[in-house]
């Protein structure tokens, strides 16, 4: 039996909290995934899940335009274009 382990994303590219309960409610319907809790207000998912693939293919296909970025990763420099100072989510 596959471990189930507890994944962090910051989610990017999500515009409101309807999209954000289509994504939540959509990722607890797939198969390997346990659990899924998004909060709009931090643009945080996290889920738990035997497989990270099943989750990201989950979301490319609830909403295209949406981007999870592992927790771990989250801490990379600025990309070009935005801003070094101010707030980190």
């Amino acid at each position: 039996m596959a471990e189930i382990k507890t994944e962090i994303f910051h989610v990017k590219n999500i515009d409101c909290a309807s999209c954000a309960a289509k994504i939540e409610n959509g990722l607890k319907a797939v198969d390997g995934i346990n659990d899924a809790v998004l909060d709009f207000a931090s643009l945080t998912l996290h889920v738990k899940a035997t497989d990270n693939i099943r989750i990201l293919e989950a979301v490319r296909k609830i909403e295209p335009e949406v981007e999870l970025v592992p927790k771990s990763e989250k801490t990379a420099p600025p990309e070009h274009g935005e801003a070094s100072g101010g707030f980190k989510l």
